[in-house]
C-alpha cells in the first residue's frame, strides 16, 4: 500500500512538472498597445518575469523591494485556451512567497499577446469574453512583441 501511494505522489510530481513551466514564445520584451496599468512585461528563459506597472519597475531577478531581495518567477500551464499564467514574488534567504498573482494569456498572433493578470490577488481572472465590468476581473491588456 505504501509502495502504490509512493508511485502515485511521483507520478502526480512528475505530471505537475511537465505543465508548469516557463512557455518559450512568451520570452521576450511585449509592450502594451494602449496605455495600460501594465506598460511592459519581459519574460526572461530562466522563469523570471519584469513588469512596468504604473511607471514603476516591478520584478526579475535580485529584484529589492524595502531592503528586501526577492525573484518574481512565472509558470505557465498551457493546456487549454485561455492558457493560464501564476506570477510568485519570492524573498531570498527565507524563500518566503510574499505575493502570488494569477492571470490568464493567449496568442492573438506570433507578435501580439493578449492578457489578464490579477495584480492584487490570487483569483484567477475569468477568460477573454467575460464583460470587462465584472466584478475583480481586470481588463485584457493587448502587448506587442518588441524588437
Amino acid at each position: 500500500m505504501k509502495n502504490i501511494f509512493c508511485v502515485f505522489a511521483f507520478l502526480i510530481f512528475i505530471s505537475a512538472s511537465l505543465f508548469a513551466k516557463p512557455d518559450t514564445a512568451l520570452i521576450g520584451r511585449w509592450v502594451a498597445r494602449d496605455s495600460a496599468v501594465i506598460t511592459e512585461i519581459r519574460f526572461e528563459k530562466g522563469g523570471y518575469i519584469t513588469m512596468i506597472i504604473s511607471g514603476q519597475t516591478i520584478g526579475g531577478k535580485d529584484y529589492i523591494y524595502q531592503n528586501v531581495t526577492m525573484d518574481m518567477t512565472y509558470d505557465c500551464y498551457t493546456i487549454g485556451n485561455p492558457h493560464n499564467i501564476d506570477i510568485t514574488l519570492t524573498a531570498h534567504g527565507s524563500g518566503q512567497i510574499v505575493r502570488r498573482m494569477a492571470g490568464i494569456y493567449e496568442f492573438v498572433s506570433p507578435k501580439q499577446l493578449r492578457v489578464k493578470i490579477n495584480i492584487s490577488g490570487t483569483d484567477r481572472p475569468g477568460n477573454f469574453k467575460t464583460p470587462v465590468d465584472e466584478e475583480n476581473d481586470p481588463v485584457p491588456i493587448l502587448f506587442d512583441k518588441a524588437k
